[in-house]
């Protein structure tokens, strides 16, 4: 172990659990439910910039979740000229909080990488997700035990990459910055982040988009660890 680092922050969404994956799986059920004669890879491929801009505006404080939950369904289906009423919205959306974490798919290598790691540092989430489903997302998977809290922008009132939700969890864990390493895949929200409150980073790449000297990048957790080691040299 690091004779600093202790503890892992880890990021939930696009960083353990597979969001698009389980995403595009929940919409194609509820496609399948509602009849929508919608392609899923097409709905994904115009979906998720369109979901990206808005938990962007979301976590700038510019929009709230409800306005986050309708509008990017209700923006995509425009996009893609399809013809929709606001009760089919209600229903994709609705259905979609009652059935995403129904799917519990993680990265590869997440699950047994994430076991082993638990026996030697204190594992927390520290998250920007909604509270009311956070919780379930790793529920009944191998990980579930694995981590000592479940840090929740909402039930802390600030999102990352705000100060105060990185320094409500160094509270949590009784740790200092110094000893943290919060891992995620967003570079403003977990990377910057962390660093900007003295925490060390490393980022998460699966899609090999970013090339920057902020912090170590893996691309797979089957790398993970080999870039953990690395920190103490």
């Amino acid at each position: 172990m690091n004779p600093k680092i202790n503890t892992l922050f880890f990021d939930l969404d696009h960083t353990l659990w597979d969001f698009e994956k389980n995403s595009a799986l929940t919409f194609k059920l509820l496609f399948q439910k509602h009849k929508v004669d919608i392609e899923i890879d097409q709905f994904m491929m115009v979906y998720r910039p369109i979901n990206r801009a808005y938990w962007k505006k979301y976590r700038d404080g510019d929009i709230d979740k409800e306005y986050l939950r309708y509008n990017r369904v209700r923006e995509t289906f425009v996009a893609l000229n399809f013809d929709f009423n606001e009760t089919l919205v209600v229903d994709i959306v609705e259905g979609y909080i009652r059935y995403l974490t129904t799917f519990k798919h993680m990265f590869p290598h997440v699950s047994e990488v994430i076991l082993r790691l638990s026996s030697t540092y204190d594992l927390y989430i520290v998250t920007n997700g909604f509270k009311e489903v956070q919780h379930k997302k790793i529920a009944e998977t191998p990980i579930e035990n694995c981590f000592k809290g479940l840090i929740n922008a909402d039930e802390v009132g600030y999102k990352k990459p705000h100060p105060a939700i990185f320094e409500h969890a160094l509270e949590v864990a009784g740790k200092r910055p110094e000893q943290v390493l919060m891992i995620g895949d967003d570079l403003e929200a977990d990377v910057l982040g962390a660093l900007n409150c003295g925490l060390h980073a490393m980022h998460f790449d699966p899609l090999r988009e970013y090339s920057h000297q902020k912090c170590p990048i893996f691309n797979c957790f089957s790398d993970f660890e080999e870039r953990l080691d690395s920190l103490y040299l």
